[in-house]
């Protein structure tokens, strides 16, 4: 579990079509940039960094959101 929201944006839309939230959270020895797709009930794609940036370690198997925040 992250500590802390370093930082969150939002597109400024409203509803579930073209909402989309991006945060950034640290625990201060590694991060982790999560993006929702539709507000809190759509889709979601997390994917974990260390500091250091040589590692990554994907939680849900996929690289990236598609074009339609499908995983």
């Amino acid at each position: 579990m992250y500590a802390e929201t370093v930082r969150r944006w939002w597109n400024g839309s409203w509803g579930r079509l073209n909402r989309r939230d991006v945060y950034v959270r640290t625990d201060g020895v590694s991060f982790e940039v999560e993006v929702r797709l539709g507000g809190a009930n759509g889709h979601r794609w997390r994917r974990e960094y260390t500091l250091a940036g040589t590692r990554s370690t994907r939680r849900n198997g996929t690289s990236r959101p598609t074009r339609h925040g499908r995983t």
